[in-house]
């Protein structure tokens, strides 16, 4: 999967999507690494880059849940990084490796499927 291919299906495809799953890939390609280049415009711009800055901040949320997803967890366990030791859990659940099998809320990913020889 390619940066451009990412950048369309977190920030446009699935910009408003909950449902489904994200795989380690777009969560951390997508949402943080793309997320951060939302940041500049706020700064160049000034107040229209309130709009990146909203904008980022949906995807990364909505690309969060679906990361939660991907590993069988309820999108509700993003809540927990209103704590400190809650935060920590939540990078935990994002770094685990995808389901390999279909879940509740969905079929993985086709690039996350690894074939057992």
């Amino acid at each position: 999967m390619e940066i451009a291919e990412v950048f369309k299906k977190v920030y446009i495809e699935d910009l408003f999507d909950v449902k489904g799953r994200a795989s380690r890939l777009e969560y951390w390609l997508g949402a943080q690494l793309i997320g951060l280049a939302f940041l500049i415009p706020s700064y160049v711009i000034g107040d229209i880059g309130f709009v990146f800055d909203l904008w980022g901040l949906i995807a990364a949320i909505t690309c969060g849940i679906r990361r939660l997803h991907d590993i069988d967890k309820s999108g509700w366990n993003l809540l927990w990084t209103f704590t400190v030791i809650g935060a920590f859990y939540v990078l935990y659940l994002y770094v685990q490796p995808s389901q390999q099998e279909s879940n509740q809320y969905g079929s993985p990913r086709p690039h996350t499927i690894v074939l057992d020889e």
